[in-house]
């Protein structure tokens, strides 16, 4: 696996809206002229940001792509600290002793690990009471060995349940920032503590208030019957008969291959929220 190298400093505009690190090897999407990460929108059919459909990509702007190049980041697994041009060549000088190493020592998080200390702890990671009870509810709901912390697969379900990550690269990012103690095993305070810094903006991302994306994302996991975080050709078509989108379930099948923009045989939850908000504005 490669290292994980992130950003220390950097500018906002920057930023991939995706990953929420500074670009690396960016595209620049046509029409919308909006960029991120080549490998966050690898597959996408429409912009993830205003939803206009992706006639190509190109190279950016030279200046922005110079200035992504100089952006200072830092190796997760090595401390070694660089630019984002520096950090596309570098070698993990612990690679070859990753095999060997506990994983207790891996290095420490991106940031300060959050151990609640009152009757009261949403509060210390920025939640409502509502919201610290769902993500319990959540995180033991995904914990099928009922160990008391998520690994990597039950953290990928889970992730992708919540619209947080969509491919295995992301949740493989996701997973070395949360497991902030490396043991491989993933703590609720460590969830909460990763949730704390990296909610999605669903205003950002799709244009909807945060009442109106709970809403979509409850209509999805109503019918995401086995809990994958994926609708299947016939869960899509109840669904669409259930909101009055088609009148039966053939016509709803028809639908499916319309929404599943990367012909996978599957929805997401990106690609039903992308639908929703363009059957919500016509």
């Amino acid at each position: 696996m490669p290292p994980l190298i992130l950003a220390t400093e950097c500018n906002e505009e920057l930023r991939c809206a995706l990953c929420l690190d500074s670009w690396k090897d960016p595209v620049e999407l046509v029409p919308c002229g909006h960029i991120f990460c080549a490998v966050c929108v690898r597959g996408m059919n429409t912009c993830p940001i205003c939803r206009q459909s992706v006639a190509n990509s190109k190279r950016p702007n030279r200046t922005l792509v110079n200035l992504a190049l100089a952006v200072p980041v830092k190796c997760a697994s090595c401390s070694w600290t660089g630019t984002r041009e520096q950090g596309n060549s570098h070698t993990c000088r612990t690679d070859t002793k990753m095999a060997s190493v506990p994983s207790a020592l891996a290095p420490g998080p991106k940031y300060a690990f959050v151990e609640p200390n009152s009757q009261e702890p949403w509060h210390q990671f920025g939640l409502s009471r509502e919201e610290y009870d769902q993500i319990m509810a959540l995180f033991v709901f995904f914990d099928n060995d009922e160990s008391g912390g998520l690994d990597r697969a039950e953290v990928g379900r889970l992730a992708r349940w919540l619209n947080f990550a969509r491919t295995d690269y992301d949740i493989d990012r996701m997973f070395r920032l949360m497991d902030t103690d490396g043991s491989g095993t993933l703590s609720l305070n460590e969830f909460l503590t990763w949730l704390s810094h990296n909610r999605p903006d669903p205003n950002a991302l799709y244009g909807l208030s945060q009442s109106e994306y709970n809403t979509i994302m409850m209509q999805f996991r109503l019918y995401d019957t086995d809990q994958n975080g994926l609708l299947s050709i016939d869960e899509f078509a109840r669904l669409a008969v259930r909101l009055g989108d088609v009148n039966n379930i053939d016509s709803g099948r028809r639908l499916f291959r319309c929404i599943d923009t990367d012909g996978n045989g599957v929805v997401d939850l990106h690609e039903f929220l992308t639908y929703r908000v363009r059957t919500r504005r016509k």
